[in-house]
């Protein structure tokens, strides 16, 4: 697929390969970039607060299955979340969105079909305090062939709010454990205790939505009074 602007429009070709220089190009003009970028953020938030919570925020189209060549005997669920069969967060992570969507009446499936792939994979390494999950979301909020936000899509936006909202509370307990152990960490090795004074790492990569681009971003927010690390990046 090549794509380019013409104009404010964007052009999409879908009736060729690219050639060698373009995919070298978009290597290093995108991916690698792109990737470092999102390995700097990661890099700070666990070096500011000691530990990282990330969510890799997806959409998916309806036809998922067809797609991807497989065939299933139900239907695809709201939202798929992905921890790589258990490997990058801890199972209390993704137990507790999970259940904040069913509550709020949404289908969750996990790893199935998709279960996360290089970014969770890299950034999930729950033994050294890096969670890292894989949200994949239905098109309940738009239509597919416009790509124009339907009547579900601020019912979405305030339960996704939510959810945050019960993460947010879920990250500030598992903060307080983490630095508890920090801290006597520091006793043992005789370092300076403030050093680890940290409050919580709660980190967002979104992914591409259906075809849609977005900027890369970053903000600092608070959420319920505590003082929060949020990164967003996109492509």
């Amino acid at each position: 697929i090549s794509a380019c602007l013409v104009g404010s429009e964007m052009c999409i070709e879908t009736d060729r390969k690219l050639t060698l220089d373009e995919v070298r190009h978009r290597i290093r003009a995108y991916y690698e970039p792109y990737h470092a970028a999102l390995s700097q953020a990661i890099g700070r938030v666990e070096q500011r607060f000691g530990a990282v919570w990330h969510l890799n925020l997806h959409s998916m189209p309806n036809d998922a299955y067809e797609r991807l060549g497989r065939q299933s005997e139900h239907p695809l669920a709201d939202f798929v979340l992905g921890d790589r069969d258990g490997t990058t967060c801890e199972p209390e992570f993704i137990a507790l969105i999970e259940k904040a969507l069913r509550d709020l009446g949404y289908t969750v499936a996990r790893n199935d079909p998709y279960k996360g792939v290089q970014l969770i994979a890299q950034i999930g390494q729950p033994a050294l305090n890096r969670h890292s999950l894989q949200v994949e979301s239905g098109a309940v909020d738009m239509d597919e062939a416009t790509r124009e936000r339907n009547a579900g899509f601020e019912l979405l936006r305030g339960h996704l709010s939510q959810v945050l909202e019960q993460v947010a509370d879920y990250v500030r307990v598992r903060m307080n454990a983490v630095t508890s152990t920090n801290r006597f960490a520091c006793v043992k090795r005789r370092q300076k205790p403030e050093l680890m004074q940290i409050n919580s790492g709660f980190f967002f990569s979104i992914g591409p939505s259906r075809g849609k681009k977005r900027s890369l971003q970053g903000r600092r927010r608070r959420i319920g009074g505590s003082s929060m690390a949020a990164c967003f990046s996109g492509i």
